[in-house]
Formats: structure tokens, C-alpha cells, sequence
């Protein structure tokens, strides 16, 4: 009778020293956030073509998943709200008029399989900061771009300018996986062509 005690207790001992090790490796993602497993390839449907393809990990967002050990390495990915403000004063049209824009932006990578496939390649390993850097360089060059070879002549090509400019910055985001929930353009367009001081730089206010 000893013996099949032993070996039960012996067995029950294994069964958790290995539940233990396995549990090491189960990877929670909390609900901000994305994991992306890398090393191990695997086969998916392309979400943009639908295509069937091989690609070196997957991702998870929210819930757990088990990490293979060795195999794969565990990543994370930020989806937390961003808030990217940018100011641009003194920027001058093609007939010499000063610009001033204000632009607020609420914006977060997005968990629509399109969007986040963009942001993996592109921010995979970055940490928030970086990724709010990259977003607000890409929505500066924009607006200065445009309004550099503009024509604001009048209150109705302003307008139409920063309409533009509101579906340009989100196709920006977009390309980079970016969705963005608000998007705030201020400029006030001034009247005439003020003189150029001696420095070259002339003045402009936000309003």
C-alpha cells in the first residue's frame, strides 16, 4: 500500500513543479496594451489582401497567452491615448503671408488588424514617448509642407486649406497605424504681407 502512495505523491509533486514552470510563461496582456510573440513562424490571413501568408509572429491584445520558451520572444506595443499638440508660428505662404497653426490631436494606435499590423512594423520595442515623437514629426511636417506652398488669399482658401489639411494628417496617422479620435486645426490667415525684419522672421499669434 505504501508504495502506490508514493508514487501518486511522487507524480502529484511533478504535475506541479510543471504546472509552475508553465505558468511562467503565460503572458497577461492588460487591456492598453498589445503583445506581439516574435521567433516562431506562423501562418495567417493577411488582413488587408486576405491572402494566406507566413509572417514571423502574432499578436494578442488583451486577455493571456502561453509563451513558448526559447522560441519566442515577448514584446509589448502601446495603444494608451495620445495627445499630440503642435504649434507653428511665423510660417509663410508662397505670397509671403504669415501663418500661425495650432493643432491638437487625440489619437492612439488602433486594434483593427490593418492599423496594428502598421504600427508592429513600425514601432514594435518603442516605448510611448518615442512613438507620441514620431506622430507629432509627422503631423509638423504636414502642416509645414502645405502651408509653404499655399495660397491663402482669402478666408475661403484658408478654409479650404485646413480641410484638407484634417484628411491629409489622418491619412498620415493611418499609414502609420495610427487612428485618430479628435483632431483640433486653429490658424488665423492675417490680411496683408507685413514686412521681413532684418532677421528674416517676421511675427505671428495663435489665437
Amino acid at each position: 500500500m505504501l508504495i502506490p502512495v508514493i508514487t501518486a505523491g511522487f507524480a502529484l509533486l511533478v504535475m506541479a513543479i510543471l504546472m509552475a514552470l508553465l505558468s511562467r510563461h503565460i503572458v497577461r496582456v492588460p487591456p492598453d496594451t498589445a503583445l506581439v510573440l516574435t521567433g516562431r513562424k506562423t501562418y495567417r490571413s493577411n488582413p488587408a489582401t486576405g491572402e494566406r501568408e507566413m509572417v514571423g509572429y502574432r499578436y494578442l491584445t488583451g486577455g493571456s497567452s502561453f509563451r513558448i520558451p526559447v522560441l519566442e520572444r515577448a514584446d509589448y506595443l502601446p495603444l494608451n491615448e495620445m495627445a499630440i499638440e503642435f504649434d507653428a508660428e511665423d510660417l509663410r505662404d508662397v505670397e509671403g503671408l504669415a501663418r500661425s497653426v495650432s493643432v491638437l490631436v487625440n489619437c492612439r494606435i488602433s486594434e483593427d488588424p490593418i492599423f496594428i499590423e502598421r504600427a508592429i512594423r513600425r514601432f514594435l520595442t518603442m516605448d510611448l514617448p518615442d512613438i507620441e515623437n514620431i506622430v507629432q514629426t509627422t503631423i509638423a511636417s504636414r502642416i509645414t509642407d502645405t502651408l509653404l506652398t499655399a495660397e491663402l488669399s482669402s478666408d475661403d482658401s484658408w478654409r479650404a486649406i485646413r480641410a484638407g489639411l484634417d484628411a491629409a494628417i489622418r491619412d498620415d496617422l493611418a499609414a502609420l497605424g495610427v487612428d485618430v479620435d479628435t483632431l483640433i486645426l486653429r490658424g488665423v490667415p492675417t490680411t496683408e504681407s507685413p514686412a521681413l525684419p532684418a532677421n528674416g522672421r517676421g511675427s505671428a499669434r495663435i489665437e
